[in-house]
């Protein structure tokens, strides 16, 4: 996790379509990273879907 957040350093001073492909690109990698634990693509989904919980709530918490 901590190679993912040091590619997405930096991605605020990107336009929003860079900024798009590069978070992309950078999801794509942490899957086949997850796959090669190994992972189910159940099991990837799950660790994917808590991740983008813990970014929802980490973004209310900064807008409070």
């Amino acid at each position: 996790m901590y190679e993912a957040r040091q590619q997405l350093r930096g991605l605020r001073e990107l336009g929003e379509e860079d900024r798009k492909k590069k978070m992309e690109e950078a999801n794509t990698d942490l899957a086949k990273k997850y796959k090669a634990i190994p992972l189910t693509d159940e099991q990837v989904k799950g660790v994917q879907a808590f991740f983008e919980e813990q970014r929802k709530q980490m973004q209310q918490q900064r807008g409070n």
